[in-house]
This record gives C-alpha cells, structure tokens and sequence, in this order.
C-alpha cells in the first residue's frame, strides 16, 4: 500500500527565543561601544566644565552624573531591541518533508528535518555578558577612572590659577577704612594651601574715577608677613567710577599662620587728584581649624 504524505504547517519562530546569536553578540559589542564612548565623551564634557567653573562642580558630581549617563545608554542599548523585538515573528523557516504514515521508528530525526539548537541560551548569554561588561568597566572601573581624572584636572587648574582652589573662611567680621572719597570693606579671608584670598568692596562717593592697581602696590600683612598681590590671578577691577564702587577678590601669594589673629590691607598709593593711601586695619581672623 502506497504511503500517504501528511503535510505540516510550517511552526512560527519567534525573536525573542530564536534571534540569531551573531546579531545579538553585535547588539552587545555595540551597546558596550555606546557606553564607553559616552563615558570618554562625558569625561572631555567634565574637564571643560571644571575650567568654565573654576572648579566649583564637585569631581564627585561629575563623576556620578557621567557613570550614570553611560551605564543607563549602554544598558538601553543591550536590552531594548531585545524587549522591542518580543514577540515579533522571525522569518519563516523551510517546512520539513512531508511525514510518513505509521507510527514512527524512532527518536532519530526526519530525512530534511533541521537540527534544533538552543539560541535562545546564545541570546540570552550574550546579553548578561554584555551587562555584566557594561557595569563592571563603565560602572565600576569607569567610576574610578572618572572621579580620577577630574581630580587631576582639578591639580594641574590649581596649579595653574592658584585662585581657583577652595579654601577656609578665616574672617570673624568685615573691617573697613576711609581715605577722601574712597571707602574699603574687607568681607572675607579664605586661606588655601599656597596663597591667600580676600575680598574687598570699593565704593568711590567723589565725583572723579579712582585708580587702585594691585602690582607693587597692594599688600596684607599678617602674623609679621608681608603677602603681596598677584595681580595675575586676581578678579579686581582697577579703576572705580565716579559715585561707583565695585567688589572683587584679591589673590596674595602665600598663607598667614594658624594661629594669626589680626591681618591689614594696604594699599600705598591711591591715584586719584590728591593722592595718598589706604589701609584696613584690624582686620580679624579666626584660627585655622586645617592643617595645611
């Protein structure tokens, strides 16, 4: 008797359990891509901000939001097309021979009939490689490098513009003095490891511009130191309008001693039609609670 074919309708193969393993291995070298690049973008990003800022943003700060940023897009990368292709049916594979009637012999397979793999073992493997890379050398290693870096761009600004290293508040209350028509207002002392900051308020009541230059000319003398201006590294504004007055820092190479207690500024020559000078005295500091 002859045989008769029963033939089978082809089965529906699914992405998300049967994507080829060399299209998900791809995903994952690219997504790893993805957050690298974006850590040494966000890297560059960082450096240029603490030069813009003068170093007020944190490494800290810049660190975390950099790791974050490239962790979050890797993972984006490494997990979405496979959530976004769930479901979705893959091509359609070549239907088997048509299948002999009786029962059959034994487990072996159909002449034809394909061999059936476990990709989605494959897939999924790759895609916990791909986090598990992604969190260790942008996560983990990566939070290292950053916060790295950003401290030593933090060192060689410092060094460069020495007025951009925070420092320790040591003035107790503001002092001022009056000469003519200009009036000095000492609001702050901040000490840093290698120089020493003080911000000055100068308000001209006359009617003619005043002139206070700082090179050579302006000084703070404290604990029997005489520190002198670093015009270089100052935020000052030389010339004060007439009826004007302007707020500025004003960076003095070197630091006073801990335990100073009362410093003056000075400044030898004010040029203004009658001449003279100005000093502000007992201005009072509180003791260094660093060691620096």
């Amino acid at each position: 008797r002859g045989a008769v074919g029963i033939a089978t309708a082809p089965r529906r193969h699914y992405r998300g359990s049967t994507m080829d393993p060399r299209v998900r291995r791809k995903q994952a070298l690219r997504a790893v891509a993805v957050a690298v690049v974006l850590q040494l973008v966000g890297n560059l990003g960082g450096i240029v901000i603490g030069f813009v800022t003068a170093g007020s943003v944190s490494p800290v700060a810049v660190a975390l939001t950099v790791v974050g940023v490239s962790v979050v897009s890797g993972l984006a990368v490494a997990l979405l097309p496979r959530a976004a292709s769930a479901g979705q049916p893959a091509h359609e594979p070549p239907s088997a021979p048509s299948r002999p009637s009786g029962p059959p012999s034994g487990p072996s397979r159909y002449p034809g009939q394909p061999r059936r793999t476990p990709a989605h073992r494959s897939v999924r493997t790759v895609s916990v490689t791909a986090v598990v890379l992604i969190l260790f050398l942008c996560g983990g290693l990566g939070t290292a490098v950053t916060y790295g870096v950003q401290r030593a761009v933090g060192e060689i600004r410092e060094r460069i513009d020495p007025g951009s290293e925070p420092g320790e508040q040591r003035l107790v209350r503001p002092a001022t003095a009056s000469a003519g028509n200009l009036t000095l207002t000492v609001s702050g002392v901040e000490v840093t490891s290698r120089v020493t900051k003080v911000k000055v308020t100068a308000a001209n009541r006359g009617d003619e511009s005043i002139t206070l230059p700082l090179f050579g000319n302006c000084t703070f003398s404290v604990g029997g130191q005489t520190l002198q201006a670093a015009a270089q590294h100052s935020d000052w504004a030389t010339t004060i309008g007439a009826d004007a007055q302007v707020t500025g820092v004003i960076v003095f190479t070197g630091t006073p001693p801990a335990t100073a207690a009362t410093a003056s500024l000075t400044f030898a020559r004010v040029f203004v039609l009658g001449g003279g000078s100005i000093t502000v005295r007992r201005v009072e500091l509180k003791a260094s609670v660093t060691d620096r």
